[in-house]
């Protein structure tokens, strides 16, 4: 989907954005190097709610209400890069998001999110984030800068019908817009709405099943003016398919149209007095993206469609007073999409990719006069690209491994303060080239925080820089971003 955040890559490999899915931010664990499989803490539990979204899992996820509230700033700059990305991002965020009891049945959820970034030397694209899912590409010949922002609003609801059943539901909306500041001007205008419609019920004996359907509308709306007497190449619009594309010059309105239809199944053994617990999750997702130019009423062939299946298993261990876990998770993707003229029955492009993973860990508490935690936490990513274009006669058996290292340290230093330090280093190998990946590189990222815990509130102070090189070109990449957060308990 085109409206994440367009770190260059850092959101991509160690953040998961899934709408409806993800509904908290968890800046403890972001300060420890996300070793999220062996921490235990109120923000990182092993239930539906916390690690699918589930709104029907509430009430007993969170059963005290709170509000937090949290600000960051974010650049990033470099020449490891892809054809598309901007040469340097700046980014600031806020976000407030709060949970409230209503009655002994109900709870409710709610979250606002206001983002501004700019993006600077962006060439060519008229989209603040080009590297989509889908394999469409709208560009002109200008490189400048552009600017977004917009807010974004979520909100969850759940019912308890039962000691064991409940209902819950959720929306989310985000519109956002986009100016490129070089002639022709481009203008993006995002519009992002999402539904969610969620059950959860309790077998008993801490086994809990769950499960949700939620349904999202994307559209974008480009609209700028080009000119040949001006000296200004037409615009141009490409797919993914080597050899194929079109042109439009004169005064142009083009909308993207995108639907996806996600549904999820998943099963728990709560974390409550057991000190074995496990999460199996299922997830179907269906994509389709329609792009037609308004203007000339013509349409144009930008009809994608993609069929998602992944499968997921987290399992971990909490060891006798907490000194020590361990944690596990077992990851597969497949992902199934094609390209077709939506005038001809002729087929484009088509693309298929897996992704298996796999990342264990464990953490290990000193109870000396100021207690420390360190946590170790590794994992290894694959993904298979077999791209496929018909039209171009081009055939691609992509491959690419990612390594990954974490390592966390919580170290107390009295009864209220705590200094956290994490460290993360990734590594990236291709057995051929992509324009849609980044060349060969390895990622370093360091993290400090400190932290105060309160009977009413806690703060949290995060500066994060993360670096990336390529040895054989001798370029790379880095970036800093600075977070306050804070949780306020209501009495």
């Amino acid at each position: 989907m085109k409206h994440k955040i367009p770190f260059i890559f850092f959101v991509t490999i160690f953040v998961s954005q899934l709408y409806l899915s993800v509904f908290a931010q968890d800046f403890r664990t972001q300060s420890m190097g996300n070793v999220d499989l062996i921490l235990n803490h109120r923000e990182n539990q092993l239930d539906l709610f916390h690690k699918t979204g589930n709104a029907a899992f509430m009430m007993q996820a969170e059963p005290r209400a709170w509000l937090k509230m949290s600000g960051s700033s974010m650049s990033e700059q470099g020449d490891l890069r892809r054809e598309y990305d901007p040469h340097g991002i700046h980014y600031y965020q806020f976000h407030a998001e709060g949970i409230k009891t209503l009655s002994d049945k109900q709870t409710f959820w709610g979250k606002v999110n206001y983002q501004f970034q700019r993006l600077s030397n962006l060439p060519y694209v008229l989209e603040p984030q080009p590297y989509g899912d889908d394999p469409i590409l709208i560009a002109d010949t200008t490189i400048g800068q552009m600017n977004a922002d917009g807010p974004m609003v979520t909100v969850r609801y759940q019912y308890q019908f039962t000691d064991r059943f409940s209902l819950g539901s959720g929306l989310f909306y985000h519109i956002s817009q986009a100016i490129k500041k070089q002639y022709t001007r481009a203008r993006v205008l995002h519009r992002d709405f999402a539904a969610q419609l969620a059950f959860a019920f309790n077998f008993g004996k801490n086994f809990i099943l769950g499960g949700y359907y939620a349904h999202q509308n994307i559209q974008d709306e480009i609209k700028l003016k080009t000119s040949i007497v001006d000296g200004i190449s037409p615009l141009i619009k490409r797919r993914w398919s080597e050899d194929v594309f079109w042109r439009r010059t004169g005064k142009l309105t083009h909308y993207d149209k995108y639907f996806n239809n996600r549904a999820n199944i998943s099963f728990s053994r709560a974390n409550t007095g057991s000190a074995l617990s496990h999460l199996f999750q299922f997830n179907y997702e269906n994509r389709t993206l329609d792009g037609f130019d308004k203007t000339s009423k013509i349409r144009s062939d930008s009809d994608w469609f993609e069929d998602i299946y992944s499968v997921e298993y987290e399992g971990r261990y909490r060891g006798r007073q907490n000194r020590w876990n361990a944690g596990i998770r077992l990851g597969w993707e497949y992902r199934s999409g094609f390209n077709k003229h939506p005038a001809l029955a002729i087929l484009i492009t088509r693309r298929k990719i897996q992704r298996p993973s796999v990342e264990a860990g464990i953490s290990r508490r000193f109870r000396t006069e100021k207690p420390i935690l360190l946590a170790v936490q590794a994992g290894f990513l694959q993904e298979r690209n077999i791209y496929d274009d018909y039209q171009s006669q081009v055939f691609r058996d992509f491959r690419q491994n990612q390594f990954l290292l974490k390592l966390g340290t919580d170290w107390q230093l009295n009864s209220i303060h705590h200094f956290l330090l994490g460290i993360n280093i990734g590594d990236f190998r291709q057995n051929m080239y992509s324009p849609r990946y980044l060349p060969d590189h390895t990622l370093y990222r360091f993290s400090v925080g400190l932290s105060e815990h309160r009977l009413r509130y806690n703060y949290l102070f995060i500066f994060e820089f993360y670096t990336a090189e390529n040895r054989n070109r001798h370029n790379s990449f880095n970036g800093w971003r600075l977070t306050f957060y804070t949780q306020i308990f209501p009495k």
